[in-house]
């Protein structure tokens, strides 16, 4: 892990190099051809050598639990190193070529360092050809880099951790361990298992670039085609200034394009920038929404078990993962509607009212849980006594329940404004979420209609949604942590009471702090996690981040790369509650591992027992049509 660690300290030195050139448009790789080699040889290196030391250490773990007494053979301190050191002379030497090779040039007007992750293979081809060079080092390369640090891992690793788990599984189910795991076996496959899973998903971008064939990034100009109206860009014409109607509805489509698949497919086809995002769109919502739901619903199970019902802050969180499946379920609809541009809120006044309505309703529900929360722990510290009295669990669900309707009751009117209309052309089910207020203010002027919602309900939403929140969770954890400092100080390791009831209730003193640490540890998570994933959404639902005002193509692909990292953190926000209980939370984990306990003895008493005693009466009555055991073989003897 120390050379794990030394070989990410070298990818992220170099990085910055590369962030210098290519972001602050100054001369860093380019200011020698020493630094241009070096830099480059590292970005084959250091991710190659991070690679082979994540490969080495799988396999270290899976040989200390199949075989013990070779793991100590084969993996002493010192032939270790001596591996690591191998390791890394090979990739030195298998490296070391790279800048012997002509990528330090001058070609179409600049000095170039030529390198996979700024430069177009084609501008190296130019090069070669113009210089009369032979040796192309990234038809090379490239896949040399691709199968160190990524083919191998990605098939290997997985292989490797399958083999870990069976052998991991096979000590438990005989009851025992290893006799040289010292080091905590269960955290450090825990450990290997999430670095793994990081680098897995991470490494795509390589194979990405060994892969694909990047389009170039389209150019973006304004040519005048001679009419004051309008001006020309690479992708089509659109109007600026006060045209016509119609005009007016080609600018405000194209604009709002920015949050939908059709940027991409009706307007700006070769533009790199705004295919990623919607690939990133496409790709991301559904696994987010699929992710964040089955582990939601894994949340309610564990939280509606018996011992945790009976605990108020179990409750709220149960109110909670109810909200983030509802905000889940209707991000499908915005998916299918504006991703795979298939009708799906447009199909039907009625599913227009529902989905509009529920994207208001679900996360201010979300948002007052959160903040129910905080105030639950808070009492629980400050004043134990009064916090019996107020959430008490019935009380707990009386307060759930106005705010589900007081939120209802305030929401409701959206579907009665006239938000499902045909305008440009389109049938529109008009929502913050893909659609411009322009396009809302037209259809209005034309249909003579006086009620805007938006312009209220913009501020409604933003205000329960996020200013209480951004401001009101800081001030109660801060509190909250001061309030557990003195209750330690005043107390020691005393606390007044289990925070979540477990089947043992004879629970020690260090339990019992680590316990109320825990939760609270939780509940900051949540909080800091709330504040980092919903604030650019919000700016954009409030009209601050105006990503409907674009004038050029550079604009519009911004904007649109933009949202989709604001909408994908917004709809994550949703979908991580459960890893944040996970991560954070002790008393959590103790309950889903009990769930998971529980779930496998039904899943035996239930099924394995019942088919072993059928097949034992199958044998049973097998035998009995032939007689006795004894009779069938003295039989066979005769």
């Amino acid at each position: 892990m120390i050379a794990l660690a030394v070989a990410d300290c070298c990818t992220l030195i170099n990085g910055i190099f590369y962030w210098v050139e290519y972001e602050l448009l100054h001369p860093a790789m380019t200011a020698s051809r020493g630094l241009c080699g070096l830099t480059v040889l590292t970005v084959y290196f250091a991710p190659e050598m991070s690679a082979c030391m994540i490969m080495l250490m799988s396999g270290e773990r899976l040989l200390r639990h199949i075989n013990t007494p070779k793991h100590e053979v084969f993996f002493s301190i010192r032939k270790t190193r001596i591996y690591i050191f191998v390791i890394a002379v090979f990739l030195l030497i298998l490296n070391i070529p790279i800048p012997s090779f002509d990528i330090y040039f001058y070609e179409c007007g600049r000095q170039i360092c030529w390198n996979i992750y700024h430069d177009s293979p084609d501008l190296l081809k130019i090069h070669n050809e113009n210089s009369g060079e032979v040796g192309d080092y990234y038809s090379a390369y490239k896949w040399v880099a691709l199968v160190i640090y990524w083919i191998i891992p990605f098939f290997g690793l997985p292989i490797i951790n399958t083999m870990l788990v069976c052998a991991i599984w096979k000590d438990k189910k005989k009851g025992s361990q290893p006799s040289c795991d010292i080091s905590g076996s269960s955290t450090m496959e825990s450990l290997l298992v999430t670095i793994i899973i990081i680098n897995q998903m991470l490494s795509w971008s390589l194979a990405a670039n060994a892969l694909l064939d990047p389009e170039g990034e389209m150019s973006v100009f304004i040519e005048d085609n001679g009419d004051p109206e309008y001006k020309m860009g690479n992708s089509r014409w659109y109007p600026i200034g006060n045209g016509s109607h119609a005009n007016k509805c080609g600018e405000i489509l194209f604009n709002q394009a920015a949050t939908t698949a059709r940027l991409r497919i009706d307007y700006l086809p070769n533009n790199t920038l705004v295919a990623a995002a919607d690939y990133m769109r496409v790709i991301g919502r559904p696994m987010i929404y699929c992710v964040g739901l089955f582990f939601n619903v894994l949340c309610m199970c564990v939280l509606l078990r018996r011992e945790l019902r009976r605990v108020a802050t179990c409750n709220i969180m149960i109110a909670l993962a109810v909200a983030d499946c509802c905000t889940l379920i209707n991000g499908i609809f915005y998916w299918v509607e504006y991703e795979l541009l298939h009708p799906a809120m447009t199909a039907s006044r009625g599913l227009c009212g529902l989905t509009v309505f529920t994207v208001y309703f679900a996360p201010e529900m979300s948002a007052c849980m959160i903040m129910l929360m905080s105030g639950e722990r808070l009492l629980r510290h400050i004043n134990t006594p009064k916090h019996e009295v107020f959430f008490s669990i019935r009380k707990t669900r009386i307060y759930i329940f106005v705010i589900a309707v007081f939120l209802i009751i305030l929401n409701i009117p959206i579907p009665s404004f006239d938000i499902y209309f045909e305008e440009c052309g389109r049938q529109i089910c008009w929502n913050i979420y893909h659609d411009s207020p322009d396009l809302l203010k037209i259809h209005n002027e034309n249909s003579g209609e006086v009620g805007d919602y938006y312009s209220a309900y913009k501020w409604v939403a933003l205000v329960i949604y996020w200013i209480i929140p951004f401001f009101g969770l800081p001030i109660i954890n801060i509190w909250l942590m001061c309030a557990v400092w003195k209750d330690n100080k005043k107390k020691g390791s005393q606390v007044q009471e289990s925070t979540i009831p477990i089947p043992d209730s004879g629970l020690l003193r260090d339990w019992q702090v680590e316990e109320q640490k825990s939760v609270t540890r939780m509940l900051i998570s949540v909080t800091v996690a709330y504040w980092i994933m919903t604030t650019g959404f919000n700016l954009i639902q409030a009209d601050i981040i105006k990503i409907y005002g674009s004038t050029t193509d550079y604009e519009r692909a911004k904007f649109s790369m933009v949202y989709t990292i604001f909408i994908l953190l917004f709809y994550m926000n949703h979908a991580s509650n459960f890893f944040l209980y996970c991560l954070s939370a002790r008393p959590y984990r103790e309950e889903l591992k009990a769930m998971w306990l529980d779930a496998k003895e039904f899943i035996y008493i239930k099924f394995w027992i019942k088919m072993k005693g059928a097949r034992r009466s199958h044998v049973r009555r097998s035998s009995s049509s032939y007689g006795s055991i004894r009779h069938l073989s003295g039989n066979q003897c005769v």
